[in-house]
């Protein structure tokens, strides 16, 4: 009886929280409207070809860089107007390391401010920096502050991503409508890690320094051995990733995720396609994704995995 009761108690918990969470994604459904037709429901995305796909009403303009090019500012200027109001900027970006240089920057913040576009930037990566490069932010450009609002990853910054916890800063007025948006999302939070994250945020700059130093050296080992089985292994000055070409490497499949989930279940070294980065049709099909930030140990094993492997496939 004790274990029918509990159960029912249970189940009354989990429907109410099924209906709050309902209430919440119509809240948050509502806000979002309410957001687009305030801006006149256009989103440019900076980021290869500049194509403009359209989801859900909203015209997202994705590029996603190979290799390490410029930002094509002709396009770029065509791409954003007076009914943009939202830019979105990844750097340094995943999947492909491109760090944003002060020129580009500048080219991007010179558009926002000539249309009255708010900037977006995803910079979880800040510290992930290598070569002798430094991370830039758009917000320290003259006049960008108060436009711009900056995304930070704990887990990104001090190797805690099961923390899942970041941080978003910039001028109070648009820090204020992120906070209202948030309580819509986060049903709890972990104040301790937060309190955390917190302190180790207020540290001197030293240990920054010596990640980027150690993940550029895996950087370096993981794209060594990947040339050494054949790959073609594109630059990258952040993150932890590196872009593989597949091209000559192995069987040709239809897509990059064949390719992916082949290499992941025959040869046992897992990737991401970066197909799943792109929006619109017709994705480059010949780039996969590895993560190097492992053990060195762990790095050298999926080389000689990888090296077997491809031996007995060719």
């Amino acid at each position: 009886e004790g274990a029918q009761q509990a159960a029912g108690t249970a189940a009354s918990m989990l429907s109410s929280a099924a209906s709050a969470a309902s209430s919440a994604v119509e809240t948050v459904r509502q806000i979002s409207q309410e957001a687009l037709a305030a801006t006149g429901g256009v989103v440019s995305k900076v980021g290869e070809d500049a194509r403009q796909v359209m989801v859900a009403g909203v015209e997202v303009v994705k590029e996603l860089a190979t290799g390490k090019p410029a930002v094509p500012e002709d396009k770029l200027a065509d791409a954003l107007g007076p009914a943009t109001k939202l830019v979105l900027i990844n750097s340094p970006m995943n999947p492909n390391g491109k760090l944003f240089d002060r020129r580009e920057l500048a080219a991007i913040a010179g558009l926002a401010e000539r249309h009255g576009a708010y900037l977006l930037c995803d910079e979880v990566y800040e510290h992930l920096v290598f070569d002798g490069l430094r991370h830039q932010p758009i917000a320290a450009l003259p006049g960008m502050r108060e436009r711009t609002l900056r995304i930070g990853s704990a887990g990104k910054s001090f190797s805690l991503t099961g923390w899942k916890v970041g941080y978003v800063s910039g001028p109070r007025d648009l820090v204020s409508v992120v906070a209202k948006v948030h309580q819509f999302l986060t049903f709890t939070t972990p104040p301790n890690l937060q309190r955390a994250v917190a302190y180790a945020l207020a540290r001197d700059d030293a240990y920054f320094d010596a990640l980027a130093k150690s993940l550029a050296a895996k950087r370096d080992r993981l794209a060594a051995g990947l040339r050494s089985v054949g790959f073609d292994v594109l630059p990258a000055q952040g993150t932890y990733f590196l872009t593989a070409l597949t091209d000559g490497i192995g069987p040709r499949f239809d897509t990059d995720v064949d390719y992916a989930r082949w290499l992941t279940i025959e040869g046992g070294v897992a990737t991401v396609p970066c197909s799943a980065f792109y929006a619109g049709n017709n994705p480059p099909q010949n780039m996969i994704r590895f993560c190097f930030c492992k053990k060195d140990e762990v790095l050298d094993a999926a080389i000689e995995r990888l090296r077997a492997f491809l031996a007995r496939a060719a």
